[in-house]
């Protein structure tokens, strides 16, 4: 719906956007995000986020992520959460 499209987080020094919404819709790099809640949708960093109940990187959701304790550490560029490490939407342990 381009009357509530909005950009809810751009990129500036790729000078791209990683995820948009209308009223009803996530999009990320032109996939809607399948089972996103379009107004709890927060970005995190580094293609991730969460609406509250699930996370995604990008227009993946990350199944069995840990939506409490998950997070991005400060300058990197993977998830993680109480139980394991997100590299993209791919789980892994940690190291």
């Amino acid at each position: 719906d381009a009357e509530s499209f909005e950009v809810i987080d751009y990129d500036q020094k790729m000078g791209v956007w990683q995820f948009g919404r209308d009223r009803d819709h996530v999009y990320s790099d032109g996939f809607i995000v399948t089972g996103a809640v379009a107004d709890r949708f927060t970005p995190l960093s580094a293609g991730y986020a969460t609406d509250g109940t699930q996370i995604f990187w990008q227009h993946f959701g990350l199944d069995g992520a840990d939506v409490a304790s998950f997070h991005v550490p400060r300058g990197m560029s993977y998830g993680r959460d109480k139980n394991s490490c997100w590299n993209g939407p791919t789980k892994k342990d940690c190291a």
